[in-house]
């Protein structure tokens, strides 16, 4: 059995308090965090080929040498502005929960 199975096992058996993990599970436990926030980090992003759906919430647009904030209301409108850039994401995945206001 692998580390990360007994250490998976071991969260599934107990109530997943960090503090009561046996000393050599705190590597796991934090190679695990990193790669989740890792992961959440750069799934935010989406491809230029990608249209929004949401068009009420700004987005930023990046690509290798600028980045842009940018609000439109319209495809065609974000299609037209998007041709400069790489990648979007929606501002509000990009910030901390209740960092702003979701009642509209």
């Amino acid at each position: 059995m692998t580390e990360e199975t007994k250490f998976k096992l071991f969260c599934a058996s107990n109530d997943n308090t960090y503090s009561k993990l046996p000393a050599q599970y705190g590597l796991i436990a934090r190679n695990l965090y990193k790669d989740g926030a890792d992961w959440y980090r750069n799934n935010v992003w989406h491809e230029i080929s990608e249209d929004p759906t949401e068009f009420d919430s700004p987005f930023l647009l990046i690509n290798s040498s600028t980045c842009d904030l940018f609000k439109c209301d319209y495809l065609d409108v974000f299609k037209n502005v998007a041709k400069k850039f790489d990648k979007w994401a929606y501002i509000e995945d990009l910030l901390p929960d209740n960092y702003i206001n979701k009642e509209k």
